[in-house]
């Protein structure tokens, strides 16, 4: 099994992001989708390591705040390379959707995304977007963010749960 937490390089100790906030908002969304593109440029690489085997294994892609957003991002940009992707946080833009590789028949990603506060709206929208394209993406949308116990009861098992596949 391989699982990739994705951590933003800009932030302090609360908050971590992929690009810079001062950004303005055509430079960050230009900025989020090149740094998606690196890391699943990375995961491709380390999918070649094991590309001899009969079912060379998926990615499972776990993250918090905008590093949630982002497993979203790499799950729809890169659906061949990741068997499950599970965000808490952050807020996972419709355009990121109209940009989702075509999965032409093929699998989709299991895709988890806890939504609370100004994510709540974006989420569900991309959501439905995203449904629509054929892709298994859920949200479970919250008054605040997620406890512990919350994260346990309505993730953990259905990681456990995909494990178990081969």
């Amino acid at each position: 099994v391989r699982i990739l937490c994705p951590m933003g390089r800009y932030g302090d100790q609360k908050s971590r992001y992929y690009v810079d906030p001062a950004m303005t908002k055509a430079e960050w969304q230009n900025a989020q989708r090149q740094e998606a593109d690196k890391v699943a440029e990375w995961l491709a690489s380390v999918a070649e390591l094991d590309a001899y085997k009969p079912v060379p294994p998926k990615f499972i892609v776990v993250g918090l705040g905008a590093n949630g957003a982002m497993s979203v991002l790499i799950a729809l940009n890169r659906p061949e390379l990741v068997r499950q992707a599970y965000g808490t946080g952050g807020a996972v833009p419709s355009y990121w959707v109209a940009g989702a590789a075509k999965l032409d028949g093929k699998p989709s990603p299991l895709i988890r995304k806890l939504s609370y506060g100004d994510g709540v709206a974006a989420d569900d929208a991309a959501q439905k977007a995203a449904a629509a394209l054929g892709y298994d993406f859920q949200t479970m949308d919250l008054p605040e963010p997620p406890s512990e116990a919350t994260i346990q009861k309505w993730l953990l098992p259905q990681i456990d749960d995909q494990l178990k596949l081969p």
